[in-house]
């Protein structure tokens, strides 16, 4: 028996026979003479055009399928194979390094991988694996290969492979496939995604997996705690079958109350809101008990076309996710991108400490024509459903005294043209730096609500990187220091009559969830996954307990302190500790 360690992607946990998938082009390096330039070059025009055909009718038939989530993704791939600076780099290797087109296809595609690997934000780390899967499109025709065929597994199957891309899941998924491992890949890839929306047990980051499991072993796949043991004995096999029962159990008991408003055991009312990044992301929150949007990220936009987007492309992008939601609040949060995260038509050169430099409201005093064409089109779409508006990043209170200046100016803009707008549109800030945690009751006066970014707020306050291998081991928002910012604001602004919500990662974590609400926070907005699972620990608790845990916390010295007791308050709850350990990262279909 083998266990091996990964990533816990999707819930869930599955049982079945290993079919290993190699997806892998084999690249051997090959040079080529001056002589030979011409001719490879016109190899890989020829083969960047048969990909894009390809990806085109792939595109089309998933469109034609209702797949449009993921024909979104495949237009995205087809948007790679058109980048005019990666290609350049393609070219060149040929012109200069005399490389054949397949070896240069290879380095070119995975130096710009390598890049985003490099890059802090996770999900535009991720995003590394749609430069794979686009540099496979080109290498399979060069090489004159196919990638393995799938259509083979029999149902039931564990597909274990280096990594997948959204359609592999999706075919596999219609093939009957019960789990898939990988080597590669993490819990925000498009992937991912769409193995959660598929129920497919799913663990990533598994070294050498290839190498570890053979066609036909038996294998478990743990979803839920990213493991995968290969070859157990029976009594193993036993424990995970009781498992697997009990998780479809907590599920269906969990799909069954997931839309239902979160009231907690003494009638106090929590309202739950989700953490969105894409109009995809929005159709699928309200399948999982979403009371609206608490924090959509509108950088990413920005990131899915050649130069900046239009107003009336951001009036259109944001109309549509309020016509999704049908009512409920979207809270738009303004751009925020640091230098790591370089945007084609703006002049952000990355420097030397991207987390401490030009982003989020700052990036405003830089660009303002650019952040004027953002709220012209937020506040457009205002007219059409409640729309909130968050400024990320602020340190000062004379930053957010501008940015409602110019939001005023906006808004007389727009009427003097005649344009319908909703004029009560709430304007919020984001607490995510200890300067604006300490001027909490300040900007609490001049918002009209306020909502915590913990990530950044403990990063900062910690002075630890949470991307950064080194010090990682630093980075944990339970650090008393942090707790003392987060009630300091979370009174302050109750002080102040204004509503403070919680966005960061902490809102996802149940243990932490209930410390908040002892805070006094009674707005949470969490990852689309981790929503139910909210809910439900929300819901097996009372105000007071919550509030008795928050203040044993405070009075704690140390990280682990606060570990402790958390681990002590859930174990001593039979029903919190079930609901925890049997549906930590579960997935809910949407609808």
């Amino acid at each position: 028996m083998k266990d091996l360690r990964g990533i816990a992607v999707a819930g869930g946990i599955r049982l079945g026979s290993a079919f290993v998938y190699d997806r892998r082009p084999a690249v051997v390096l090959r040079s080529i003479g001056a002589a030979d330039v011409v001719t490879e070059l016109t190899r890989l025009e020829d083969a960047l055009r048969a990909a894009e055909s390809k990806m085109a009718d792939e595109e089309d038939g998933l469109i034609a399928s209702g797949e449009s989530a993921l024909a979104e993704i495949t237009a995205a791939y087809r948007l790679l194979l058109d980048d005019a600076t990666l290609l350049s780099k393609v070219r060149r290797l040929i012109q200069v390094e005399f490389l054949s087109a397949e070896s240069a296809v290879q380095q070119g595609f995975c130096e710009l991988s390598d890049g985003f690997a490099k890059i802090p934000d996770a999900y535009l780390r991720a995003r590394g694996a749609d430069v794979d899967t686009v540099a496979e499109a080109v290498l399979c025709v060069l090489l004159q290969t196919k990638i393995q065929s799938i259509g083979d597994i029999e149902p039931g199957s564990i597909i274990v492979g280096c990594r997948f891309d959204p359609l592999d899941i999706l075919v596999l998924s219609r093939a009957g496939a019960a789990g898939l491992v990988s080597e590669q890949g993490g819990a925000v890839s498009h992937a991912a995604i769409t193995a959660r929306a598929n129920g497919i047990a799913y663990v990533a980051g598994v070294k050498s997996a290839t190498t570890h499991c053979k066609h036909g072993d038996r294998l478990i796949v743990d979803g839920t705690a990213g493991e995968v043991i290969i070859e157990a004995d029976s009594a193993t096999r036993n424990t995970y079958r009781q498992r697997a029962a009990k998780y479809v159990d907590s599920q269906r008991d969990l799909l069954a109350t997931v839309k239902a408003p979160c009231i907690m055991r003494d009638g106090t009312r929590i309202r739950v809101m989700a953490n969105v990044e894409r109009l995809e992301d929005a159709r699928k929150i309200l399948g999982r008990g979403t009371e609206g949007i608490g924090l959509f990220r509108t950088e990413f936009l920005y990131f899915d076309g050649a130069g900046l987007p239009s107003e009336e492309e951001q009036y259109q992008d944001a109309l549509s996710v309020i016509r999704v939601m049908g009512g409920r609040t979207a809270t738009f949060r303004t751009l925020d991108f640091g230098g790591d995260k370089c945007i084609e038509g703006l002049d952000n050169e990355p420097g030397s400490n991207p987390a401490l430099g030009m982003r989020g409201i700052r990036l405003m005093s830089t660009w303002p024509d650019v952040f004027r064409r953002q709220l012209r089109a937020l506040y457009r779409a205002s007219a059409h459903g409640p729309v909130r508006i968050m400024f990320p990043m602020v340190t000062g209170i004379d930053e957010f005294i501008r940015a409602r200046a110019l939001c005023d100016e906006v808004k007389t803009e727009l009427l003097r043209e005649g344009e319908a707008i909703d004029v009560s549109t709430r304007i919020g800030a984001m607490v995510e730096t200890p300067a604006a945690a300490l001027m909490t009751d300040r900007l609490a006066a001049r918002a009209d609500f306020m909502s915590l970014g913990t990530n950044d707020l403990a990063q900062y306050t910690l002075v630890a990187d949470r991307d950064s291998k080194e010090v990682a081991h630093l980075y944990r928002p339970q650090s008393p220091a942090v707790l003392r910012l987060l009630q300091w604001s979370t009174n302050a602004a109750r002080a102040a009559g204004k509503p403070m919500a919680v966005c960061g990662d902490m809102a996802s974590d149940p243990r932490f969830a209930v410390l908040l609400i002892g805070m006094g926070v009674r707005e949470l907005s969490c990852a689309i996954d981790t929503l139910p699972t909210v809910k439900a620990a929300l819901a097996l608790v009372d105000s007071r307990y919550a509030k008795q845990v928050a203040a044993q916390a405070l009075e704690l010295e140390t990280s682990d302190e606060v570990d402790w007791l958390l681990d002590d308050r859930f174990a001593s709850g039979g029903a919190m500790k079930e609901l925890l350990r049997e549906t930590s990262h579960i997935s809910c279909p949407a609808g």
